[in-house]
C-alpha cells in the first residue's frame, strides 16, 4: 500500500494547531484462509479505491491554568478503505492544582459513523505529580457505543486502574 502524507504544525496567536494526512493508494488484496493445507475461503479485503485520512487539532493554555486540547479525526489507525472510516472527536481538558502538584484531567472521545450510530469514551484521571521522577494516579475507562462502531466494540471493557511511573 502506498501513502502519501503531509504533517504541518505552527502556532495562532498562542493557540497551537496542527494537522495531518495520509492518501492512501491501497492495491487489490486477496485474502486466503488455509486450515490443514486446504483453502477454504478467498475474498478481497480492499479494494484498489485511495481513500484519505487525517488529523485536525488545536491546543490552548489558559492564564487561569486549564489547558484544553481538541482534535478531529477522519478514520481511526485500525480502521481502512473508503467505505469503513469513521469521523472522532477527542477533547481533553487539564487543569493543574496544589503547586502543580495534582493534575486533574478529562478526556472525551465521541465516534461518529453517522447522526444516528455513534460512540462515547470517557476518562477522567486524577494525578500526583509532587515528586521528581515520580508520579500516581488513579483513573477510569468508561465506554459507550450503538452497534457498528469501534467503541461499541469496547463497551464491555470498562477500567478502574491505579497507575504510578517513575523515571530515572
Amino acid at each position: 500500500m502506498q501513502v502519501i502524507g503531509i504533517d504541518l504544525a505552527s502556532d495562532l496567536h498562542g493557540v497551537g494547531v496542527w494537522t495531518d494526512a495520509g492518501l492512501f493508494i491501497p492495491k487489490k488484496v486477496e485474502l486466503i484462509t488455509e486450515i490443514n493445507e486446504v483453502v477454504t475461503r478467498r475474498e478481497s479485503e480492499l479494494r484498489h479505491t485511495p481513500y484519505l485520512k487525517f488529523t485536525l487539532g488545536g491546543d490552548y493554555n489558559f492564564s487561569n491554568g486549564y489547558y484544553l486540547n481538541a482534535q478531529w479525526m477522519h478514520g481511526f489507525y485500525t480502521q481502512r478503505g473508503a467505505g469503513a472510516l469513521n469521523d472522532y472527536l477527542v477533547t481533553k481538558i487539564e487543569k493543574k492544582l496544589r503547586n502543580d502538584d495534582l493534575l486533574i484531567s478529562f478526556t472525551n472521545s465521541l465516534e461518529i459513523k453517522d447522526w444516528k450510530t455513534m460512540g462515547e469514551g470517557l476518562l477522567p484521571e486524577l494525578t500526583y505529580q509532587g515528586i521528581d521522577n515520580f508520579e500516581a494516579g488513579v483513573g477510569a475507562f468508561i465506554v459507550t457505543g450503538t452497534p457498528g462502531t469501534l467503541l461499541q466494540r469496547w463497551e464491555e471493557l470498562d477500567q478502574l486502574y491505579v497507575k504510578f511511573r517513575v523515571d530515572f
